[in-house]
């Protein structure tokens, strides 16, 4: 038994003096340690920054609210969900699992421990942010900012929906409905059947129907809760770029 201990110890002397195995320096591991903790804060930040900002654009964007058409609007709110947005922060967990796999209190873990961990951090955190007043500040002032937060939040309030609108009820005249959406467009909403008098002033509505200049003949309305400070927030941020 000493000697196969022995013989292992010789071999491996040999190899090293041979150059067959390089004996890194105490400083390259530190370094490099450091370097991957700074690594995996960095995406970290980043994966919670997108996962909040998915989390706003999809109560800002009235998409939540999609669903009360029914299964059509269940449809549209599936298909415009920002799916590079999530599919980018998909990718980012899957890179931050291989990080973190560097660590030995990680790698000794079962995988779906560790994944279902990055997961709960990131979502938990980025939900949080989200009732923060980072992303409203980020928008009402993207025409201030550099290139990249103007094209991010550039369709926020209100992404490219054809025959799905969103605003907020300014006047009820007779049977029609004069809306504002967040682009500051006064829109003549004709709905065409009874409309329910549970509509007043100031509501937020989602308007099914064909826009034709600033004419919507409604094939649908429906009433729902907004937030009416973000609302004129928005309305400032058009003035802003006036």
């Amino acid at each position: 038994m000493q000697n196969n201990s022995k013989n292992i110890k010789d071999k491996i002397s040999e190899m090293i003096n041979n150059g067959d195995i390089n004996i890194k320096p105490k400083f390259y591991y530190i370094l490099k340690t450091i370097l991957l903790i700074i690594a995996t804060i960095f995406i970290f930040i980043f994966a919670i920054f997108l996962a909040s900002f998915v989390y706003f654009y999809f109560k800002i964007s009235l998409l939540w609210a999609l669903p009360i058409l029914g299964f059509a609007g269940v449809k549209a709110m599936i298909l415009y969900l920002p799916w590079v947005l999530i599919l980018i922060l998909l990718a980012i967990i899957v890179i931050l699992e291989f990080v973190a796999e560097q660590f030995s209190f990680v790698y000794k873990k079962p995988l779906l421990y560790s994944l279902f961990a990055i997961i709960i951090i990131i979502f938990i955190t980025a939900s949080l942010i989200s009732y923060g007043k980072m992303h409203e500040n980020f928008y009402i002032t993207a025409n201030n900012r550099n290139q990249l937060v103007k094209y991010l939040y550039a369709d926020v309030a209100e992404p490219k929906m054809p025959n799905i609108h969103n605003g907020r009820v300014i006047e009820i005249i007779q049977k029609d409905l004069l809306m504002e959406n967040r682009r500051g467009d006064k829109i003549l909403v004709k709905p065409l059947f009874e409309l329910k008098r549970d509509i007043v002033k100031d509501d937020f509505v989602i308007v099914v129907g064909k826009r034709i200049g600033n004419v919507i003949e409604a094939l649908d309305i429906k009433r729902v809760n907004q937030n009416s400070n973000f609302f004129d927030k928005n309305m400032m941020r058009k003035n802003i770029m006036k």
